[in-house]
């Protein structure tokens, strides 16, 4: 779901991962940073013990990230699973 912060979208796919199988994905341009967890709108560790993220909270705030990575990394996730195919290290 895309949209602006603070509009359910966490909540919607909340929602979804209790009753379809499925792999959330974050999009969102800043999550994607180790340690920047206020004024992110990133969800609690709480929900992310639940219901875990793909994408969230992996790269180092001084290195880059773009649209052509991301579409690297989204697409090397394979179904049904938490964890990445192979370290996101090796792959930035």
């Amino acid at each position: 779901f895309l949209g602006p912060t603070g509009v359910g979208k966490t909540d919607l796919a909340i929602s979804l991962f209790k009753t379809v199988p499925l792999e959330i994905i974050s999009v969102d341009s800043v999550q994607v940073y180790k340690g920047m967890d206020i004024g992110t709108g990133k969800p609690s560790k709480e929900i992310l013990g639940k219901y875990p993220h793909n994408l969230l909270s992996f790269i180092d705030p001084w290195k880059s990230y773009s649209t052509a990575l991301f579409n690297i990394l989204s697409a090397s996730l394979k179904f049904p699973t938490k964890y990445y195919p192979q370290p996101i290290e090796s792959i930035i």
